[in-house]
């Protein structure tokens, strides 16, 4: 069941026509002057309510909807969502706060190009990358991609047997008869993720196609071990838990092709995850894991195990502190798992190591050492580029990852464009169009039905004063001049949308005993906008609180649409000192800057 949530509309809203627009039946929502819990609405229904915004924009009164639109969300049910890949995944945080998490597959001077979980490649401006990570606390321990360069040579004298296979441009690890493959890990670990993917050969149906057992370290007689069997007829389950404890178990049957397996083991619990379903939970406390050995079925059976990209990670405890820096530092910055930190300018990057010149000479870094990679924010203007299309302006929250529970959310800022009842397509203004499937999402913020133009992503901080709270603690200056390239003025309504912290409240409904409030009202410490050399108004003026650097606000504030001209245009963002005090100013931080125009009322 999908959910919709309705909050607080105003009584101005004719609720015909928000049933015209939503083309639902009046029981698949609740229209309520107070705060409303979330209203489940059929499955079926589910993509109805932004098909319907897309057909019905030319003939809605959308300058009602701009105010109602941060009124209500579309909300799915939680789902089980697994983050498989073919190689380690990192967590990539755009300049925008946008997030999501993907396989770096080439890293270039101007664009990068990853893997998303959907197996979509996209292709990132590398100047809109602010961070690239391990999903917290996950340090890689090992990589084994199973090409002949990777392989231990002593695999042999240790009675290892094997074949190693080239597919489709990867290699391949290839059990039969009686081979065995066992990977020990360099040290023993208390909590890990082990993935890995599989795929069975079933030339005879009737006998097994392989195993594979994890063990843990004791120092008894009898290690603990879980045993993880493909038996006839394909059929996957737990054969082994030693010793024999409380477990929640259960087998199915694989279907053709390749699958994964994930491990997930703490202290408290172990989690095996089979593709998108629990194979077993259960807990082997005060142990710590020491290896998996992979072992074909035998001389007796004609089946074949075969492995591709086994990956192991150390789990730690989450740090929040780990990326702390200066943004202001025209250096990238490479964050050990040590918490140690070294400064520099990053000039590759892969699946196995960072390539940094730091003290005037290059060096190679394996990502078993490293936390993450902080870029220097970059000196062009990071925005959109090409035809920006018209659909509904929305927050895209994808669905928690089940197996890394510590990973914050997915999340995509962009213009829904097609629907359907498979999947949404959204086109964000860096990446281009991102297909989304209705299953892999969990939440939908509509803002407004129209186009967004991102002016300029990056964060500025306004002032003159060091400002160690400031994501960047260096002032960029007292006037920040940004401009953007119209190739044509859409009709309707146009704002103009800025993310601003530590800036001092001066619009109506601000505290009236603030400090500054009647410095601010009279003109003085105030950020003025200007497009095309013409005052807008003050950012001050839309505030009723201060916003800390954690958490900005969205502030929006109206552009007379005959102000903007065809071709390059001009956004001045200009800070005016105290009357009495020229070098007092009012240090803030401002981002994400776009032009957002609506849809134009049908006459």
């Amino acid at each position: 069941m999908a959910t919709l949530a309705i909050f607080s509309i105003r009584p101005s809203i004719n609720p015909a026509a928000l049933l015209l627009v939503m083309g639902l039946s009046a029981g698949h929502f609740v229209i309520a002057d107070e705060p409303s819990p979330n209203v489940s609405i059929d499955s079926a229904s589910r993509h109805s309510v932004v098909s319907t915004l897309l057909d019905s924009a030319p003939r809605f009164n959308w300058s009602e909807f701009g105010r109602l639109g941060r009124q209500f969300r579309i909300k799915l049910p939680r789902q089980f969502r697994v983050s498989r890949s073919q190689q380690p995944l990192r967590f990539v945080s755009l300049v925008n706060r946008d997030g999501f998490l993907g396989e770096l597959l080439e890293w270039g001077r101007d664009h990068c190009s990853f893997r998303l979980l959907t197996g979509r490649t996209i292709q990132v401006p590398t100047g809109a990358i602010a961070v690239i990570s391990n999903p917290p606390g996950e340090v890689d321990l090992i990589d084994q991609s199973f090409d002949e360069n990777s392989m231990r040579r002593d695999d042999e004298a240790k009675g290892d047997r094997y074949d190693i296979q080239s597919k489709d441009g990867r290699s391949i690890l290839q059990l039969s008869g009686d081979a065995r493959f066992e990977e020990a890990f360099p040290l023993a670990l208390t909590s890990a993720r082990i993935e890995v993917s599989f795929q069975v050969i079933a030339l005879d149906q009737s006998a097994r196609s392989g195993e594979w057992t994890l063990a843990w370290a004791s120092g008894a007689q009898s290690d603990p071990s879980v045993t993880i069997r493909v038996g006839p007829h394909r059929l996957i389950q737990v054969t082994q838990l030693v010793p024999s404890r409380p477990a929640s178990v259960q087998s199915f049957t694989l279907a053709e092709g390749w699958h994964s397996f994930i491990a997930i083991v703490t202290p408290e619990r172990t989690r095996l995850i089979v593709d998108d379903a629990n194979l077993a939970v259960f807990a082997i406390p005060d142990h710590a894991l020491k290896s998996i050995h992979f072992r074909a079925a035998g001389n007796a059976s004609k089946n074949r195990l075969q492995l591709d990209s086994l990956r192991v990670r150390r789990l730690d405890p989450p740090d929040d502190q780990m990326f702390a820096r200066d943004e202001s530092l025209t250096l990238d910055m490479i964050a050990f798992s040590t918490g140690d930190q070294l400064l520099g300018r990053v000039s590759n990057l892969d699946r196995h190591r960072v390539r940094v010149d730091a003290f005037d000479e290059p060096q190679s870094i394996r990502w078993t050492r490293i936390a993450g990679v902080c870029f220097a924010q970059s000196s062009s203007p990071v925005q959109q580029s090409g035809r920006v299309p018209t659909g509904i302006v929305a927050e895209v929250e994808m669905q928690p990852l089940t197996d890394r529970p510590d990973c914050p959310p997915e999340r995509w800022t962009g213009t829904i464009i097609q629907v359907d009842e498979n999947e949404i397509v959204l086109h964000h203004p860096l990446i281009g169009p991102i297909p989304l499937s209705w299953n892999e999402i969990r939440r939908i913020d509509p803002q407004f039905v129209g186009r967004s133009l991102l002016v300029d992503g990056r964060r500025f901080h306004l002032g003159n004063a060091i400002r160690s709270d400031f994501h960047r603690q260096q002032p960029d200056g007292t006037d920040c001049l940004l401009e953007i390239a119209l190739d044509e003025i859409p009709t309707g309504k146009c704002d103009l949308t800025v993310d601003v912290a530590e800036l001092e409240a001066a619009g109506p409904d601000a505290p009236p005993a603030s400090p500054f409030l009647a410095d601010l009202r009279a003109g003085d410490l105030t950020t003025e906008i200007f497009v095309n050399d013409q005052s807008v108004g003050n950012l001050n003026s839309r505030i009723r609180f201060k916003a800390t650097a954690q958490n900005p606000d969205r502030i929006q504030l109206a552009i007379p649409p005959s102000l903007l001209k065809i071709g390059r245009n001009s956004i001045r963002l200009k800070q005016h000192s105290k009357k009495d005090a020229p070098r007092e100013f009012d240090d803030c931080e401002i981002g994400n800057v776009r032009l957002e125009f609506g849809v134009a009322e049908a006459r």
